[in-house]
């Protein structure tokens, strides 16, 4: 049976969701020692996300192979520009986007992009912006290939 593409449905999926974002955090945790490994911060970052996807015309995609969720993506359709210098009123974002590791290099997530980014155009975004580590080379890779040019980078210095 092939990996399917579906909405996300909070009373099967939650669960499955949460585990993937704590992986998806300790694993960021493992290369960032400042990140909050993903237990800590699971239960309110996931009250934020599903907030944000309520107040952005949002929705969460899931990722189920052989009815197990094996990946997710979360698109927000209409986030406000970061400033009076950005040149977009507002734009689509997908602020998540993960699949479990023996799911990636696969085209799966891809797919999980491309349903984001349809969903976007029939609401009228006019671009689409993803954030992720600048030292995540796959991640680089996977969003460039995808057509997703830099157009920022944000570079910090630790203090203490």
């Amino acid at each position: 049976m092939p990996v399917t593409l579906r909405d996300y449905d909070a009373a099967r999926d939650s669960a499955a969701v949460r585990a993937l974002f704590v992986q998806l955090q300790d694993e960021e945790h493992a290369e960032f020692p400042t990140a909050p490994p993903g237990e800590e911060i699971a239960d309110e970052y996931l009250q934020w996300m599903h907030r944000r996807v309520a107040e952005c015309d949002g929705r969460i995609w899931v990722a189920e192979d052989a009815s197990r969720v094996v990946g997710f993506v979360t698109l927000l359709t209409c986030v406000a520009r970061g400033g009076p210098d950005d040149g977009d009123a507002e734009h689509a974002e997908i602020s998540e986007l993960t699949l479990e590791p023996d799911y990636r290099g696969r085209g799966l997530g891809a797919l999980l992009v491309a349903e984001a980014e349809g969903y976007a155009r029939t609401r009228g975004a006019v671009s689409v912006r993803i954030a992720h580590h600048a030292r995540n080379a796959g991640a680089h890779r996977f969003y460039r290939r995808g057509g997703y040019e830099p157009i920022m980078v944000l570079v910090e210095k630790r203090l203490r």
